[in-house]
């Protein structure tokens, strides 16, 4: 008389193969909205720094950067001036990720 006791190999094999599958899919995910996050995390800084450089600039003050992964580039007109903050794009961001600009009118 043979009494088998256990799961047969296909069926092991198959539920390791879907737990597998199921967790690199899951860390794949984690690791896309990490990316989000650090992404709008920068953006959110980078609108900071070019409301502060704006602000400095209609002072009368030089526009500093307090942040080293942005650059804060001005541009002056005779009636206008061009603020811009640039950052270094991250993994898995559009091009046009990476530049803020506004225009101040001087009256």
């Amino acid at each position: 008389m043979n009494t088998d006791h256990g799961f047969p190999l296909t069926e092991v094999m198959v539920s390791l193969l879907l737990m597998t599958s199921t967790s690199l899919a899951l860390l794949k995910q984690q690791w896309h909205i990490s990316q989000l996050a650090n992404q709008t995390q920068l953006r959110t800084q980078a609108f900071n720094q070019l409301d502060n450089s704006c602000e400095r600039l209609l002072a009368g003050q030089a526009a500093i950067t307090t942040d080293k992964r942005l650059h804060v580039h001005t541009s002056q007109a005779t009636d206008k001036i061009m603020v811009s903050v640039a950052w270094k794009k991250l993994p898995m961001q559009p091009q046009a990720c990476c530049l803020l600009r506004r225009e101040l009118v001087i009256l």
